[in-house]
């Protein structure tokens, strides 16, 4: 591994000018992030956030801050979180097995892998691709609907938070069969292929055909085509395991309030029910960083533009800043987590980092932390 010394990490994360100067053994990328998330709390950015980063094949991990607040113990290894919407790009890696084994194509009109005619599944004489359920462009809505009382309640952003309530409200009680009565009646609101909507509910969809190609339940998939080829062993989607729920951490919202994990979703949680450790997290950058499986080479084949430097593949964003430098990026969130993930594959490095402490700005935080831990290293190898 390339090392890293405390002079040119001084310079990175504002440390004394005595201590720039002098020289000293070298120092990892789990002490550039310690630093780095030292700062953030210093400064009021962040109250505790925890750290995965590999880095040529290396693992490191760090946890600051008090995992809750009326403890002054930090997260750590054992702490199982919350994915979310990271779990999408799960959906887009099994897709892209499934293509491989002749199972789905991207081109194909999603009702043929449908029971039912679904004439609503297509606007313009235009069909749902499997395509555009990976890129969000299906014109499908964002979710399943909510009760018309809750459809004006304020958003995570706003004081009390609440619409979050109303989405897990009809998320928790989702079944199958409800599921594709709602499908049934949705009018698509663009053109399939046209339009960038990110969809939830298209996420599961693709969950969904994706069991009925294989014959097999969404847990059962990602257990065999990525968390066992990963070396995944504390992660999973549903969680029925007593050690485990013990070790699945809650969270905070907006204004303050603890807020439970889901441990169990009724139809498998393709767009968010993934829970696991840090150093999980780690090993699946690295599942991701090696492309040794030909399905998560593919699951990184853009497949819709939104601008010149920002692509969607199978449910990952490829981005293209600087130019020449493509990193693959996902987010994740809800009323008690907030987490980013990005590859980045030209210097053999990805970063997650994650907090249990939501607010408006937590994303936008996480996000320049995970670039300032970048440059930190980057610039330093």
């Amino acid at each position: 591994m390339r090392m890293f010394f405390v002079a040119v990490l001084a310079a990175s994360v504002g440390l004394s000018a005595a201590a720039h100067a002098q020289p000293s053994l070298p120092v990892t990328p789990a002490a550039v992030a310690e630093q780095i998330a030292d700062r953030y709390i210093k400064e009021g950015k962040i109250e505790a956030v925890s750290i995965g980063v590999t880095f040529e094949g290396e693992a490191f991990t760090v946890h600051k801050g008090p995992l809750y607040r009326d403890k002054p113990e930090p997260a750590d290894d054992e702490t199982i979180f919350e994915l979310r919407s990271i779990t999408k790009t799960f959906t887009g890696t099994l897709a892209a097995q499934a293509i491989l084994d002749g199972k789905l194509s991207f081109n194909t009109d999603i009702r043929t892998y449908l029971d039912g005619d679904y004439p609503n599944l297509q606007r313009e004489g235009r069909p749902i691709l499997l395509r555009h359920l990976l890129t969000h462009t299906s014109g499908l809505p964002s979710n399943n609907p909510v009760p018309k009382a809750m459809q004006n309640e304020p958003s995570q952003s706003d004081a009390g938070g609440l619409r979050w309530r109303a989405f897990q409200d009809v998320e928790l009680a989702m079944t199958k069969g409800k599921f594709f009565e709602n499908l049934a009646g949705f009018e698509l609101a663009s053109t399939p292929g046209e339009a960038f909507n990110y969809s939830n509910l298209g996420t599961n969809l693709t969950a969904l055909i994706l069991e009925k190609a294989y014959d097999k339940s969404l847990d059962e998939l990602v257990q065999h085509f990525i968390l066992e080829p990963a070396g995944m062993d504390d992660t999973t989607l549903a969680m029925t395991d007593d050690d485990a729920l013990k070790r699945l951490a809650g969270g905070y919202n907006a204004v303050g309030e603890l807020v439970d994990p889901w441990p169990v979703w009724p139809i498998g949680g393709a767009e968010g029910a993934a829970k696991a450790t840090v150093p999980d997290a780690v090993r699946y950058m690295q599942f991701n960083l090696s492309e040794r499986n030909p399905a998560t080479k593919l699951a990184h084949v853009p497949l819709h533009e939104l601008a010149w430097d920002y692509r969607i593949a199978s449910f990952w964003w490829v981005i293209d800043r600087p130019a020449g430098s493509t990193s693959f990026r996902h987010d994740g969130g809800y009323a008690n987590v907030r987490n980013v993930m990005i590859i980045f594959p030209y210097e053999e490095l990805g970063i997650y980092v994650v907090t249990n402490r939501v607010t408006p700005d937590a994303n936008k935080i996480l996000e320049t932390m995970v670039y300032d831990i970048r440059k930190a290293i980057v610039d330093q190898a």
